[in-house]
């Protein structure tokens, strides 16, 4: 747990530097946007690192010790036990995400990461430890039906992190690398969309890692150009919010449910 945390920390540091040289689009609020999403960020980690993922890691070694969960059940071998349960793990997170968009209580928390008005690296820390929580509890009821084990969530830990910061970074791919990757992959022109000030585009590329399931449950919309995208969310559009309105963001009135959201004409 300690070394995933140093190799995030690590892969932050590089897609920053990245995403400075080779930038996707032109910066906006740079300064105190990242200020916020650094401090949210420190705010949620002694909850994630000392409480969620603990209880999380807990959970999954109680349930192998106990042979609980479909997975265990059927006695598959290591590599398919691993392959099965990363693949939930991803097919559950897209749905989870798709709910925080659709369920007006998991709004209220998610609200906080869309509210940003650019997308880089640190918009990927910018989640409130709400929905963090939130999160945890979902990824535990995983665990028990299907019967995860430490290492797959060790590793899908790891991995889900790092493609959030590297499809949240602000990073211009050369294009034939980005026609390759983003066959397979979420990259940051295919996850932009999603961070639309237009519903269509909002409501779409939800993803974390392998993008397959927007295309299998017809949630893709195919990249827009960089210069023709717009991030943010109309609420949020006129400036930076003060960083103790974030935090009480979710527990305030919905002034910006995602139907009030603009279409693109």
């Amino acid at each position: 747990m300690k070394h995933n945390s140093l190799i995030i920390l690590f892969v932050l540091i590089i897609f920053i530097i990245l995403e400075n040289l080779f930038p996707l689009r032109k910066r906006r609020d740079h300064l105190i946007r990242i200020f916020h999403n650094f401090s949210l960020a420190v705010l949620a980690l002694p909850i994630t690192r000392l409480l969620t993922l603990p209880l999380v890691l807990f959970v999954a070694h109680y349930v192998g010790v106990r042979g609980w969960g479909i997975l265990n059940i059927f006695k598959f071998n290591n590599t398919t036990h691993f392959l099965l349960g990363f693949l939930l793990l991803d097919f559950t997170l897209y749905w989870w995400h798709v709910a925080n968009h659709k369920v007006r209580f998991f709004w209220r928390f998610h609200q906080v990461h869309h509210a940003d008005r650019d997308m880089d690296a640190t918009t990927a820390l910018r989640f409130h430890f709400g929905e963090l929580v939130l999160s945890a509890f979902v990824r535990c009821g995983l665990i028990l039906i299907v019967g995860l084990k430490v290492e797959t969530i060790l590793v899908f830990d790891l991995l889900v992190t790092s493609s959030a910061l590297f499809h949240h970074s602000n990073l211009k791919l050369p294009l034939w690398l980005e026609n390759i990757l983003s066959l397979i992959i979420v990259t940051p022109l295919f996850h932009q969309n999603h961070h639309s000030y237009f519903l269509e585009e909002t409501d779409s590329n939800y993803s974390a890692i392998l993008n397959f399931w927007d295309r299998l449950f017809r949630s893709f919309t195919r990249s827009n150009k960089a210069e023709d995208i717009t991030i943010g969310h109309p609420a949020f559009s006129e400036s930076e919010i003060a960083f103790w309105e974030l935090i009480k963001m979710p527990f305030g009135a919905i002034r910006n449910w995602p139907l009030n959201l603009r279409k693109r004409r």
